[in-house]
């Protein structure tokens, strides 16, 4: 989108040079976009032990080249996956492979002495955001904190 943008306005100020204008002023940089970070929400579902989300047409390039970042929303309340999860009561674990169609997102809770952790968890909402690597020391140093749904979202303008 960036490019098209960057293309059309270089269009416009040849098509003004040719008819015999003054070109003005150069404009402010604008910020710059979030056209490479895709962020997949997945709804309400109760979670015991584990589940899986499935995201289409992942490949494994973009498997290979990029961070997933996800969070898991219980009570209102964002929380980082893998991490710990509501009231420290148990820890949640990622395993991602791609299949044939996408990817395989597994989250798995557990006990913190490793065992499964049994008791349903209900998920609001769950949330994968995917972003390319070569941007996520940039996310970095401004200061942006990974654990923090927010913090993300905020920075990369996603939807809430």
């Amino acid at each position: 989108m960036k490019h098209v943008l960057m293309m059309a306005l270089a269009a416009g100020a040849l098509l003004f040079t040719a008819c015999g204008g003054t070109p003005g002023p150069t404009g402010a940089t604008g910020t710059n976009g979030n056209a490479n970070v895709q962020q997949y929400t997945f709804g309400s579902r109760t979670v015991t032990g584990s589940t899986q989300y499935n995201i289409v047409g992942t490949t494994q390039a973009q498997l290979d080249s990029s961070v997933f970042l996800s969070y898991s929303q219980l009570n209102q309340t964002w929380y980082p996956v893998p991490g710990v999860g509501e009231g420290a009561a148990y820890q949640a674990r990622v395993n991602m492979y791609v299949l044939s169609g996408g990817l395989a997102y597994n989250v798995s809770l557990i006990t913190f002495t490793g065992a499964t952790y049994s008791t349903p968890k209900t998920f609001e909402s769950f949330r994968i955001i995917v972003v390319p690597a070569s941007a996520v020391t940039t996310l970095s140093a401004k200061g942006v904190n990974f654990n923090d749904y927010n913090s993300v979202r905020k920075y990369y303008n996603l939807p809430e």
